[in-house]
């Protein structure tokens, strides 16, 4: 796999610093098995040390899965641990909600002892904020592991108490902010004339983000969830954490 210059990584949406897909990891007493090549790029093992991963050289790290197998978070918080061992990396992205991202993060950080609320239709995100969380139970406080959220806002409970919580952060008393009950009748071009208000009232890089997050949720609900909504606020958002760190290195899953 050959490195990309800078100018080439600064027109990159994903770096992808492994491809590959795993079988088993053993967590039994058993004899580890050899690592073998099934076909070009796919392994089978239970011993991390035999997978050919990247572990320097990129700015983000991606773990593809298919949603839910304890293998492969098996495989990713392995993988979380030997590159904060070599490279010191400290940012994990998650393809999850981005309204929840400050509770996962309390969650992790053990100054939650509740799973995020917002978070309970993902089980499947349950068991790598549980082991994330017990990594960080043995690291110093300055090189704790943190998550960031880069997911479409859904269900519309969770869509509309985003948007609540970025009108308090920008101060928008000024703005008649509608029950969850009115709000759930709404279309999508009274949702989108909400935003749109709260928009013209804050020039934060980071709320604006946010808002845009906000937006594409609402597309993605009434266009009856477009593949392509999803994976397009998934990347841009992948880019403004990478933009946020300043190339500081990225697992995501």
């Amino acid at each position: 796999m050959r490195k990309f210059s800078m100018r080439e990584r600064s027109f990159l949406t994903i770096l992808i610093g492994v491809n590959i897909l795993v079988g088993c990891i053993g967590t039994s007493s058993e004899k580890n098995m050899t690592e073998v090549e099934e076909y070009p790029g796919v392994y089978l093992t239970n011993d991390m040390s035999t997978l050919p991963i990247s572990t320097s050289g990129y700015d983000i790290y991606l773990i593809g899965e298919y949603h839910g197998q304890e293998e492969v978070h098996l495989l990713f918080i392995e993988y979380l641990k030997i590159l904060h061992e070599k490279i010191g990396l400290r940012d994990v992205i998650l393809e999850a909600n981005q309204h929840a991202e400050e509770e996962a993060n309390a969650y992790i950080l053990g100054e939650s002892e509740e799973f995020p609320e917002d978070l309970w239709n993902r089980p499947d995100r349950f068991d790598v904020l549980e082991k994330i969380r017990d990594v960080n139970e043995e690291l110093p406080d300055r090189e704790e592991i943190r998550v960031h959220l880069v997911d479409v806002d859904f269900p519309i409970p969770q869509l509309y108490a985003h948007i609540v919580e970025l009108a308090e952060e920008i101060g928008a008393e000024g703005i008649d902010i509608p029950s969850l009950e009115e709000f759930e009748k709404w279309d999508e071009s009274m949702m989108m004339e909400l935003v749109e208000k709260l928009e013209k009232l804050t020039e934060k890089e980071s709320t604006l983000n946010e808002l845009k997050t906000v937006r594409a949720s609402i597309q993605w609900y009434f266009e009856r969830y477009t593949f392509s909504i999803r994976e397009e606020v998934i990347a841009r958002n992948i880019q403004y954490v990478l933009k946020e760190l300043n190339n500081a290195p990225v697992l995501a899953l």
